[in-house]
């Protein structure tokens, strides 16, 4: 069901970008990490995202870039923006798009609601796994008020109050 919602999403994009871009090219970036990841934001941005976009940026010589994100990716690709500003290909972002993404860190109840989920998951598919009662420093990461969410925050607003990309 994802990868269906994400096609009928660059579709979309592609019929509101083809008047404009004659050429394009749409690359989708994934991450290894669940809501329930050990794994550190930062960690995923550096190691995973970065040099998926530095390897595809070093492949062909795109005139513009838009970066599209859904959910708790909007805040990587957030934090992805921040961190590469001495990128050569950083001048070419021309836009950042952020879907549904809780970009003041997702509530306690929406905590609570994902805990529940999984552990309704955990108790009925995986009661021989006791690995499901950690829970991960990326969900936590991403709590209103978390170290991590609150700096990000902040330095997105202290990069971009001016009005000009930092």
């Amino acid at each position: 069901p994802e990868r269906w919602i994400y096609r009928r999403l660059i579709d979309h994009f592609d019929d509101v970008l083809q008047s404009r871009f004659i050429q394009r090219e749409y690359l989708l970036f994934h991450y290894q990490g669940t809501y329930w990841s050990s794994r550190d934001p930062e960690w995923i941005v550096q190691n995973q995202l970065l040099p998926q976009v530095v390897a595809a940026v070093s492949r062909v010589a795109y005139d513009a870039i838009i970066l599209t994100a859904h959910s708790f990716g909007g805040l990587l690709v957030r934090q992805l923006v921040l961190n590469s500003q001495t990128e050569t290909w950083y001048a070419k972002i021309e836009r950042v798009v952020l879907m549904a993404s809780p970009n003041r860190g997702f509530t306690a109840v929406a905590f609570l609601h994902k805990a529940l989920e999984l552990f309704a998951w955990a108790v009925l598919d995986r009661p021989q796994n006791p690995s499901w009662l950690r829970f991960g420093h990326l969900a936590l990461s991403g709590l209103k008020g978390a170290p991590w969410v609150s700096d990000l925050r902040l330095r997105w607003i202290t990069a971009f109050s001016s009005g000009n990309p930092a």
